[in-house]
């Protein structure tokens, strides 16, 4: 008898109220990623960015220790660090009453403001959890997420597994940032089936023909998540050549072959034999999601003129691919917004879209 599952209601991926009621019981109560640790791998370092409507900054204090805090000065309530990296001297300073904090989070400085006149000690950054796991940061933005350690190992496709192609090492040789006119969860299950392979990517499943089944889950028998490109083919590009070696490390077969996980809520990591690519979904609305891509090599690599050209070639086959995930993600945006569509269905092949409709369902019941 054939199994098939209802996709979340159509109005939990149009509604702005529903997309508000997620920061508190999605984002707020899970880890989500905030990008490389190498935007702040020295001291005075920050990086500061927005995670679902909630600004973050991100700092690595002079003592080497990473902090994290909500972006917002407690005089007011002005943003303190615009989107972005960047080197402090020794402060966290407010560009609109100069109240300066310590990188510990501590207010130090309230010019024109007697010591007297407040508490200082009361009125410090809002800090926030934070983990690095293998050069990757995760922030708890609503302090509820649970431990790191308890979190990365709660994923149906078992991200640990990535831990042996130590990722820690690679460093960040392209970045591409997309604004997605689509709901964070319509990009996610894209990301999760392959059943739009075939129709979509020609050029991805002439690169890895196995693809054509409409299954990840059912492409690779080995067992260990991998499934292998073309033979003949050294590499993702439109060629299948490469002059880019494969990342340190790997086996021939592992050289030969792709890799991915899902960090739910927000992250995706991809090993592609020759780069890794880290993907971060920045919901901004009920109907618009920035998409960050990073491509990560080794440093070596990256410093390599000589593979400069090889590099172009990498990137130029994966935004391709990322090209086409865009435009179907948007058209299905727009055609969830019909009052004719109240909910889909998911045969067997999309059984990992279910998984994730089940995590979804868990927080939001979890929270009400």
């Amino acid at each position: 008898m054939a199994t098939s599952y209802q996709t979340l209601p159509a109005e939990l991926y149009r509604s702005h109220e529903v997309y508000e009621r997620e920061i508190d019981t999605v984002f707020r109560r899970s880890w989500a990623c905030a990008g490389r640790a190498e935007y702040v791998a020295e001291p005075g370092a920050y990086h500061a960015t927005d995670v679902a409507g909630q600004n973050i900054v991100i700092v690595r204090d002079h003592d080497g220790t990473l902090r994290a805090f909500h972006n917002v000065c407690r005089h007011r309530g002005a943003l303190l660090c615009d989107a972005g990296t960047g080197t402090l001297k020794r402060a966290i300073k407010c560009p609109y009453h100069a109240w300066a904090y310590g990188l510990d989070g501590k207010l130090i400085g309230t010019p024109n403001v007697r010591p007297d006149e407040i508490d200082r000690s009361q009125y410090g950054l809002h800090g926030l959890p934070i983990a690095e796991w293998e050069g990757t940061l995760f922030v708890d933005i609503g302090g509820n997420a649970g431990p790191f350690d308890d979190y990365i190992a709660s994923h149906d496709d078992d991200p640990l597994y990535l831990t042996r192609f130590n990722l820690g090492d690679l460093r960040i040789a392209r970045t591409t940032t997309r604004d997605v006119q689509a709901n964070w969860k319509i990009v996610v299950e894209n990301y999760r089936e392959c059943l739009h392979c075939p129709t979509v990517h020609p050029e991805l499943v002439d690169m890895i023909p196995a693809y054509r089944s409409g299954s990840v889950q059912e492409a690779d028998p080995r067992g260990d998540y991998g499934v292998g490109i073309k033979p003949g083919a050294a590499a993702l590009t439109l060629s299948g050549a490469t002059t880019v070696p494969p990342l340190p490390g790997l086996s021939e077969e592992e050289g030969l072959s792709v890799y991915g996980s899902y960090l739910f809520p927000n992250c995706m990591i991809d090993i592609n034999g020759t780069y890794a690519n880290l993907t971060t979904l920045l919901p901004r609305s009920e109907h618009s999601t920035i998409v960050v891509t990073d491509y990560l090599l080794p440093p070596d690599v990256i410093a390599d003129p000589a593979l400069a050209t090889g590099l172009d070639a990498l990137v130029e086959f994966m935004e391709i691919v990322i090209d086409q995930d865009t435009v179907v993600a948007e058209r299905t945006q727009q055609g969830i917004g019909s009052r004719a569509f109240d909910r889909g269905v998911y045969p067997e092949k999309d059984a990992a879209l279910h998984a994730f409709n089940e995590r979804y369902r868990q927080l939001v019941a979890g929270a009400e």
